[in-house]
């Protein structure tokens, strides 16, 4: 019978990783991906807090951009790389894109008190931002892509 349970639980989670979900509480809830492209300041930084379990608070945050510059923020569940401004974009296709602008010292900060307990375990939510960056090759500096997976 534990052997059979096993069995089933290594078959759901290969169906799982073979759909693109996880299955839940079985990763951290962020992973960094990498791919950047640096500007006049460097590289904007994109990082995730929190567990993304209801109820929980975190953040993303975001480090090293140009200073008091907008930029627009790309919230996808896809992962697809298509070139943008002499770099390339990963969150996309977009299901939203926001528009903020840095602080003097290049961050911004997005928290949330409680994480919503609408969205399934195991959904996968891809991050990134673009940055007005006069520096940058072709005027925009790219943030790495962050993977948030929501959590039971």
């Amino acid at each position: 019978m534990l052997i059979r349970l096993h069995l089933a639980a290594l078959c759901v989670a290969a169906l799982a990783a073979h759909a693109g979900a996880q299955a839940p509480g079985a990763t951290v809830p962020w992973t960094d991906m990498g791919g950047v492209l640096s500007g006049a300041a460097g590289v904007p930084v994109l990082a995730g807090t929190g567990a993304l379990s209801p109820g929980t608070p975190g953040s993303l945050k975001v480090l090293g951009a140009a200073h008091s510059a907008p930029c627009l923020f790309y919230f996808s569940l896809l992962e697809v790389d298509v070139p943008f401004k002499g770099g390339t974009l990963s969150a996309f296709p977009p299901i939203g894109t926001y528009l903020f602008v840095t602080n003097p010292t290049g961050g911004l900060l997005l928290p949330w008190g409680a994480w919503p307990g609408a969205l399934p375990p195991g959904l996968e939510m891809y991050f990134q931002v673009a940055v007005k960056d006069t520096g940058a090759p072709k005027g925009v500096s790219i943030s790495n892509l962050v993977l948030g997976i929501t959590q039971p």
